[in-house]
């Protein structure tokens, strides 16, 4: 497979097209793409890259993937003002890995589209700070085979965590799909639960792992030191449906 190695700083007036399978390595501290890059072939390596996204756009995502497997994003430090990672779907039986990449952005860290595919998507190692949505954001994703561990999440604004995969309000318990998540992980500070209901369509009925302690009087769950918080009944506000953002909001 081709390797591209990038030195210095790129600056692209658009997104940057990947359109057959190469590996693009960073070949000093200094490797830079100042705007965004989107997957469009199979068989795709980005690593230890700076990538800042476009200025000129709101929404777009710093990286985007779309249907595509044999897909790897390592080591890079991904900025800018739409998604960091936006995978749309992956391919059936395909595979992209998301690993040991910092990432701060002005919506969602991570985002992953609802697909009725199996695939494999593995999730780890990566810092997920500060985001302005959520830091990892999951769609109806029943059919994939998801690793989602070693992640650190702190301060991102409207949840840590938003999971799409269930049908009604979780009741008393925590489930385990949260449970999981929150001991494989790494969530800096309190957290609370709540059910958001806004949106419409796909946008409703999703769990949100969320910073900070709950009102009192709601279901008690349990926060990373242990201690007894609340299961939200009402919702964070925030709606979804962007076109680019997906799962972004």
């Amino acid at each position: 497979m081709e390797t591209i190695l990038v030195e210095g700083g790129i600056t692209a007036t658009d997104t940057v097209s990947i359109d057959r399978s190469v590996v693009l390595k960073a070949a000093s501290d200094e490797a830079t793409i100042k705007g965004c890059i989107e997957i469009k072939a199979n068989n795709v390596t980005v690593d230890g890259l700076k990538i800042t996204g476009a200025e000129n756009s709101a929404t777009t995502p710093t990286i985007k993937v779309s249907n595509q497997t044999g897909i790897k994003l390592t080591n890079n430090e991904i900025t800018g003002n739409g998604n960091g990672i936006y995978v749309t779907k992956v391919s059936e039986n395909g595979t992209v890995d998301i690993t040991n990449n910092e990432i701060t952005v002005g919506m969602t860290g991570i985002a992953i589209g609802s697909c009725e595919n199996e695939a494999t998507v593995t999730i780890t190692g990566n810092t997920l700070k500060g985001n302005d949505k959520h830091g990892l954001s999951l769609g109806k994703v029943e059919n994939y085979e998801l690793t989602i561990t070693g992640n650190t999440f702190e301060g991102n604004k409207t949840s840590h965590y938003s999971g799409r995969n269930f049908v009604s309000e979780p009741e008393d318990e925590i489930p385990g799909e949260i449970t999981q998540f929150v001991d494989s992980n790494n969530i800096v500070g309190d957290w609370h639960l709540e059910w958001d209901t806004d949106g419409s369509g796909t946008y409703k009925n999703r769990v949100l792992l969320v910073s900070g302690q709950a009102d009192a009087g709601e279901n008690g769950n349990e926060n990373n030191n242990g201690e007894t918080t609340e299961l939200g009944d009402e919702s964070n506000g925030n709606g979804d449906g962007n076109g680019n953002g997906g799962d972004g909001e």
